[in-house]
């Protein structure tokens, strides 16, 4: 298994605890994510993915930042 694809960015949470990402590439699968939380007071998960987007929750309601890598593998 090779990594064919790799997308990364930031989601930004304002006074919110659930986020949608529409991913900006194409998969034909759902893709691997990590997530990486900027504040050691939040736990950010993936409650939802799809081959176009995902559904991020973090542990509480508040205003943070999420650094996310997306990985398609073939």
């Amino acid at each position: 298994m090779s990594i064919s694809q790799i997308e990364v960015g930031t989601i930004t949470f304002s006074n919110s605890e659930v986020e949608t990402l529409n991913f900006s590439n194409s998969y034909s699968t759902p893709p691997y994510v990590a997530l990486t939380a900027k504040s050691e007071s939040v736990i950010p998960h993936i409650s939802s993915i799809t081959a176009s987007q995902m559904i991020v929750r973090l542990s509480q309601k508040m205003t943070a930042t999420v650094d996310y890598q997306i990985f398609e593998t073939s």
